[in-house]
């Protein structure tokens, strides 16, 4: 992936594995309150801390839990389009179908754009976390935009998938390195 450009994604890639957690747990911290795994700051901050330090409890499943809960509920939402996460990452607002009026395509293209968010996000989060069930949606992610050097939610992507297989996210043979990674972990599940 060359050097990011874009601000954001250089920010994203300047953050320590502990900011990188405690910025996902603040996005999704009324998510998780609505599943259930509601978390002050102090909390977030020392989820952020044990993930950094791979400390994280068994006590803490109960936001890797509703992570998966949140990504479920907006894969379903894409399966009633008809799509998967990877082909709805792939298809852009005019291909898609079902929307007459712009208030149609805002509301659509809002829907679409959350689910894909809150999957992307919630999946690299639960990987940061411990969470290795969300690998493969991780790697559709990191695969999707693993060439835009300001793709923000692929330098997550990578930055946990890194982290979780203690490879060097700038490292020239990471993709190779990342998959074989990944088809070893998904292996193990098999």
């Amino acid at each position: 992936m060359p050097p990011p450009t874009h601000s954001r994604a250089q920010n994203v890639w300047g953050w320590t594995i502990e900011e990188l957690t405690l910025i996902l747990l603040r996005q999704f911290k009324t998510l998780l309150a609505e599943k259930e795994a509601p978390l002050s700051d102090t909390q977030m901050k020392a989820l952020a801390e044990r993930a950094h330090q791979r400390t994280i409890n068994e006590g803490d499943a109960i936001v890797t839990a509703a992570l998966s809960r949140i990504t479920a509920e907006s894969t379903a939402l894409l399966a009633s389009w008809g799509l998967t996460f990877a082909q709805s990452l792939d298809t852009g607002m005019t291909d898609f179908m079902g929307w007459d009026t712009t208030a149609d395509f805002l509301s659509l293209a809002n829907e679409k754009i959350n689910a894909e968010l809150r999957i992307s996000a919630g999946s690299a989060l639960a990987v940061l976390l411990g969470d290795l069930t969300q690998v493969p949606t991780v790697m559709t992610t990191y695969r999707h935009g693993m060439t835009d050097p300001e793709d923000v939610d692929a330098i997550m992507a990578r930055r946990a998938l890194a982290f979780a297989a203690s490879i060097d996210p700038r490292s020239r043979d990471f993709s190779a390195s990342v998959e074989l990674w990944a088809a070893a972990i998904a292996a193990q599940r098999d």
